[in-house]
């Protein structure tokens, strides 16, 4: 039996569990799957550009009106300029016009009318789009289906819009304007004017709102909120009433802070440094150690995520918010301390002695589960001697202090067969390596379960070469390329035995993953043995 005698609803079926791109994808393969896929394909859309948001909401409003019901995700993450930016440049800067702007906002607030019953919409810059049509400040609030919403450019019209929401998302995200920024690639004119500059550069958008505007807390509340994304600590209010506004959050991200060294989010009344917070139903945050450093929850958090890597101090380097690393690795142990996690996820450097692992990984009594990125091992070439470092360090700071159960190593190393760098290696001599990834990954695969072996509370063991971070994928830059293979870059060990007799064996990637996602969740008695906890 061909595929071609299949009927429309076995091929509905077979292409509902595609995503909307590879929907896309199939749909230009043969007839036989366009109108299928095509229509699964609109189910969730993304736009990059301004261009392409009014090409789609004429494409919808005039020749696919009646698909309009299929969309359920909206995604218009795209830049456009307000009309006091597009004043202050020259017309020859500009890729729209003020006019252009205005008359796409309207239709973007036409197709919003038709389609109440979205469940997931992104808007960046959704300030500027509001400022250009006010309909859509009615629209979105008049909704009652999102589930997933998200705004960048907090500003006044953002505020209206929150204030009379209508809808119960369970996903919400804030962020300035910024977290739109893309790359985009300058004009060869420019080139020949400029010989040696970079053709590449960043488009930042600055926020829309008032200089020192926030929003104002009085009157809202999102108790449905469970997932949190604060990315706006100028915009935002302080943290305690943020508690209060979203009584029921379980994950909050602060975000990784950029450039900012002061973050009035969480300043709360009374004297400096005393910043309490009472948010009862919080496991989870993601935050940089500076956010967090004087940071008070009434209410031990689960799972830390520290969002800035920690790093050995180098007079080359400069910390993520151009600090001395020094001080970021301090802010990251008060933080850890304040929080006092069960699960910590850190991106460490291999310069990172054993005094500042302990000091680490004991800052918290509770601390049972780590993730730690390796920022420094990047060369297959050096890739054995590098790790063996950095773990002898992590040996001594775990063999006699915390009971760790589970340890999650997570590399990007590159298949290249070049050294980018061999001076930036911590092994003496990285051309006597492995000649090819595979070599080396198999001597890695073959010598880490055993040095596990040695650290004396730990049950489970991973190695996670799957895609990076974006934290390491920023420190490394736009030039690092790694080609991670999702299902085979994953490995999982279990140890047993006694004090003499301790083994690794190979456990399947998905019980590890279920382990690990376990020990992160508030399911998670830390103060009970694993094994008599249920994981499923």
């Amino acid at each position: 039996m061909g595929v071609e005698s299949l009927n429309e609803d076995t091929l509905a079926l077979i292409v509902s569990h595609l995503d909307s791109a590879d929907a896309r994808k199939l749909s230009s393969t043969a007839h036989l799957f366009y109108t299928t896929a095509r229509d699964r394909a609109l189910g969730d859309v993304k736009i990059h550009s301004f261009s392409n948001a009014v090409k789609f909401c004429n494409y919808m409003l005039r020749d696919r009106h009646d698909c309009l019901p299929l969309l359920r995700t909206l995604r218009v993450q795209c830049i456009i300029e307000n009309a006091q930016r597009l004043a202050q440049q020259e017309s020859r800067f500009h890729e729209h016009s003020e006019d252009e702007y205005r008359a796409g906002a309207v239709l973007l607030a036409d197709l919003l009318e038709e389609i109440p019953e979205i469940r997931v919409l992104v808007l960046y810059q959704a300030e500027v789009w509001m400022m250009y049509e006010r309909r859509i400040v009615t629209i979105v609030s008049a909704m009652c289906s999102l589930d997933e919403l998200e705004f960048t450019d907090i500003g006044p019209q953002v505020s209206d819009t929150l204030h009379d929401l209508k809808s119960t998302p369970r996903k919400l995200a804030l962020a300035n304007a910024d977290r739109g920024s893309r790359r985009v690639k300058l004009d060869s004119d420019f080139g020949r004017k400029w010989p040696g500059w970079p053709l590449w550069s960043t488009l930042k958008p600055a926020n829309s709102a008032p200089h020192m505007w926030r929003l104002d807390p009085e009157g809202l509340s999102f108790p449905s909120v469970r997932v949190l994304a604060a990315h706006a600590p100028g915009s935002l209010p302080p943290s305690p009433d943020l508690a209060r506004i979203f009584p029921n959050v379980r994950e909050v991200d602060f975000g990784d802070g950029g450039a900012t060294t002061h973050f009035p989010i969480f300043w709360a009344p009374g004297q400096q440094h005393q910043r309490a917070v009472d948010w009862p139903t919080l496991e989870t945050v993601h935050a940089t150690g500076l956010a967090l450093k004087w940071w008070k929850n009434a209410h031990p958090v689960h799972c830390l995520e520290l969002l800035s890597p920690l790093k050995k101090v180098d007079d080359q380097e400069t910390g993520t918010r151009g600090l001395n690393p020094a001080a970021e690795r301090e802010d990251a142990l008060m933080a850890a301390k304040n929080v006092q996690p069960v699960a910590l996820i850190a991106t460490l450097s291999t310069r990172l002695r054993d005094r500042y692992m302990r000091s680490l990984f004991t800052s918290s009594r509770r601390l049972r589960y780590v993730s730690a990125e390796v920022l420094d091992v990047r060369q297959f070439q050096t890739w054995l001697p590098d790790l063996q470092q950095w773990w002898g360090y992590v040996q001594k700071a775990l063999s006699r202090y915390p009971r760790v159960v589970c340890l999650k190593v997570r590399c990007s190393v590159s298949r290249a067969t070049t050294l980018e760098n061999p001076t930036q290696q911590t092994s003496l001599d990285p051309m006597v390596g492995p000649v090819s990834y595979p070599e080396a990954l198999q001597t890695v695969l073959a010598a880490l379960p055993q040095w596990a072996t040695s650290i004396p509370t730990l049950r489970y063991l991973s190695l996670d070469l799957r895609s990076t971070s974006p934290t390491l994928r920023e420190h490394h830059g736009d030039q690092a390329k790694f080609e991670a293979d999702e299902e085979g870059d994953l490995h999982w060990w279990q140890i047993d035995g006694g004090v003499n007799e301790r083994m690794a064996k190979p456990l399947a990637s998905s019980q590890g993953e279920r382990i690990a996602a376990f020990l992160c969740s508030s399911r998670y008695d830390w103060q009970a043995e694993l094994d008599t906890q249920s994981i499923a």
